[in-house]
């Protein structure tokens, strides 16, 4: 059973894991950079080791936890630590900034150039990966806390059907993929 502290994050999830499972080389990706990260000066990839390790742990955690779980609604539920979610955004803007071949990120590039290499990925790819996941994770409007709350309630009246649909909206313009048993 999930604790629920201070600092948590109630975070909507289609119950369909397709938005996070089909990024499965994410948590090995990310550890790989704290690997290099530690090795190195700090510094040299952009990234501490300690952000790129949670983000990889954090991916992998949820990765776990919806692929596990039987499907017996049209969302999940789960508490996200705010530092978790911080670690996944400062992993994002740093790949973002590597693509846009900011000085202090060439060292980052060259190293996801190069583990990408054998895998046929790109950091583009990584990048989309992350925004992707980032468009679930980072939907923090007062329709999701009102899903939260009906749905741990056991309220699934008129009002959850449109605040779901507000967030299936979201996840739809970010080109999220899940399955919508409600169309």
């Amino acid at each position: 059973m999930t604790t629920t502290r201070l600092g948590d994050l109630p975070r909507v999830l289609p119950a369909d894991p397709s938005w996070i499972t089909s990024a499965p080389h994410l948590p090995d990706v990310l550890h790989l950079v704290a690997d290099a990260a530690e090795v190195n000066s700090p510094g040299t990839y952009l990234l501490e080791t300690t952000a790129s390790w949670i983000a990889a742990e954090t991916l992998g955690r949820i990765g776990a936890a919806v692929t596990e779980a039987p499907i017996d609604s049209m969302i999940r539920i789960m508490a996200l630590p705010m530092y978790q979610l911080r670690a996944l955004q400062r992993v994002r803007v740093a790949v973002h900034r590597a693509l846009d071949r900011e000085p202090d990120a060439e060292r980052l590039l060259e190293l996801l150039d190069l583990l990408f290499d054998y895998r046929g990925l790109t950091p583009a790819g990584l990048a989309e990966d992350l925004d992707r996941i980032l468009a679930v994770l980072d939907l923090d409007t007062p329709a999701v806390w009102t899903i939260a709350s009906a749905h741990l309630t056991g309220g699934q009246g008129t009002a959850w059907q449109t605040t779901y649909q507000q967030v299936t909206a979201a996840w739809r313009a970010a080109g999220v993929p899940f399955a919508d048993p409600s169309r």
